[in-house]
């Protein structure tokens, strides 16, 4: 999250900890569990996602939830965009993630935002951790 939008957070006094820190770094340094991780519009800001998931998915607690969001590529497993924003492939997404021990819950597409007066699209995805043995 950005500096103003913890700032706008930190004034709902809702919140148990807020903290500014680059998503690789951050996961790379703490040992906490979690039993969700959201990781809303932050794949647009990388391509290739291994290093990403192989940081959040041990930062996950037994039948952890794994939400995110994804722009889509129809083509590629990943490219960038005119946007400069990264766009991915479901299948790609899938596969890594089933990799990593996560079982598909949920998924939709949804009108992430307007571009150009076009609608963009973005599916949200949910996963859950589950246990090797039953792969």
């Amino acid at each position: 999250m950005s500096s103003k939008m913890l700032l706008q957070a930190r004034s709902k006094n809702i919140y148990d900890d807020l903290i500014e820190a680059e998503i690789i770094r951050f996961l790379s340094k703490n040992s906490t569990h979690y039993d969700l991780i959201q990781a809303l519009d932050v794949l647009p800001y990388f391509g290739q996602l291994n290093e990403l998931f192989d940081k959040i998915v041990p930062r996950l607690s037994e039948k952890g939830i794994f939400v995110l969001s994804a722009e889509i590529s129809e083509d590629a497993p990943w490219k960038i965009q005119e946007s400069m924003r990264f766009c991915h492939h479901p299948d790609y997404i899938q596969t890594l993630l089933e990799t990593h021990s996560l079982q598909l819950l949920h998924t939709s597409k949804v009108i992430a935002r307007q571009e150009n007066d076009q609608n963009l699209y973005s599916s949200i995805i949910i996963y859950q951790k589950v246990d090797d043995s039953i792969l």
